[in-house]
């Protein structure tokens, strides 16, 4: 499918209209008319079925809390709130692991830029003397290594690459 883009786009469309609907319903209804020539797409997926689907996406995702929590030396029991943001992240069961794992009920009340404001805005008020803001530590890990690269415009085989280790920066 992906080497009609026409198709692969209607057909994508409906996957995330089913991953809305099997959140809330036990079965959803995938149709697409003319998915590929004149070939119609019908057919139907239940809530289990989609959780044994997104299962290896729990573990993963289990996984990579794991290791965030060990580089920033801490527990589940040390989080006062968990605030889920993406759309990948409304799974329901993907939220249930989550969630029995840490400990707490999760949060999904703000969208990705919603995220990136109150936490520049808490940023700032930590930062300004003129608020008064609880006293708590915000540790921002970067897990994967960036590697910056860059050459001059009028020059573009003059390439310059320099490598960023893992980032761990501790405000407090």
């Amino acid at each position: 499918m992906r080497q009609y883009p026409k198709s692969w786009l209607r057909l994508l469309t409906q996957c995330a209209r089913v991953k809305t609907v099997l959140n809330t319903n036990p079965l959803a209804s995938i149709s697409v008319e003319c998915i590929y020539e004149e070939y119609d797409l019908n057919s139907s997926i239940t809530r289990d079925q989609y959780n044994a689907l997104v299962q290896p996406l729990c573990t993963q995702t289990l996984e990579t809390i794991k290791a965030v929590l060990a580089q920033a030396s801490c527990q589940p029991q040390d989080l006062a709130a968990v605030e889920i943001v993406g759309s990948g992240l409304r799974v329901t069961a993907l939220q249930q692991t989550i969630s029995s794992f840490l400990g707490v009920s999760l949060s999904t009340t703000m969208n990705a830029e919603e995220a990136v404001v109150k936490g520049c805005a808490l940023n700032a008020a930590m930062l300004s003397p003129k608020f008064k803001v609880k006293e708590y530590g915000v540790t921002d890990i970067q897990v994967n290594g960036i590697t910056l690269s860059w050459h001059t415009l009028d020059d573009p085989s003059d390439t310059k690459e320099r490598f960023v280790a893992n980032l761990l920066h501790y405000l407090h």
